[in-house]
């Protein structure tokens, strides 16, 4: 998955401090934990599958979210210097080592 945006998203109901379920999406695609009541996510999405782009805000307990996990994060200031193709052609690369399917 390809998450094109300057926050995250990855705040669980335990971790976000404003209460928005906008800044949870890509947490619950992902099938972290800390999303009662709702029911888990019917198919989530593996953090080794996940590459995010853009990012720019961070909350700390995102961030720490996201350290402990293999999602792949390519921040504005990676794109700023590298600009978006090499990144991009890292992240297929990455994801196709990771699950062994040809893209």
């Amino acid at each position: 998955m390809i998450w094109l945006d300057a926050h995250s998203d990855f705040h669980t109901f335990e971790t976000t401090t404003s209460g928005n379920l906008h800044g949870t999406p890509m947490a619950y695609a992902a099938g972290r934990a800390g999303f009662a009541p709702l029911p888990p996510f019917p198919a989530p999405v593996p953090e080794a599958n996940i590459c995010m782009f853009g990012i720019r805000s961070v909350d700390p307990k995102e961030y720490a979210a996201l350290k402990s996990t293999d999602v792949i994060v390519n921040d504005m200031r990676v794109l700023d210097e590298r600009g978006i193709s090499a990144p991009c052609a890292n992240s297929l690369t990455a994801f196709g080592r990771r699950t062994g399917c040809c893209m």
